[in-house]
């Protein structure tokens, strides 16, 4: 994701593969991965496009969490997803062209 900056950790986690700290405010995230031997995902990408989406909709989520949200924030969370995902999905379909 443009804009973030990304990091990774391999800790234990309870009862997940991976999980995403999103600070929105200063557009930080950290990814933090199982290290307990044997909880391997066993489909990784797909464990990578479930944090990634998480991250993809943060913003709209903190805005959503938000004691006092002003309409216009709202708006321009949803505006914003819509164009990342237009964006993605443009690629998919022109790989798919190709």
């Amino acid at each position: 994701m443009t804009g973030y900056g990304v990091y990774f950790r391999f800790e234990p986690l309870e009862g997940c593969f991976a999980r995403i700290d999103v600070d929105v405010a200063v557009m930080v995230t950290t990814v933090t991965f199982n290290s307990e031997p044997g909880c391997e995902p066993s489909d990784p990408k797909k464990t990578a496009m479930h944090e990634a989406l998480h991250l993809l909709i943060s913003r709209l989520e903190a805005g959503g969490r938000a004691r006092f949200l002003q309409s216009e924030e709202i708006t321009e969370s949803t505006e914003e997803l819509v164009n990342k995902l237009i964006s993605i999905i443009g690629g998919v379909s022109e790989n798919r062209e190709k």
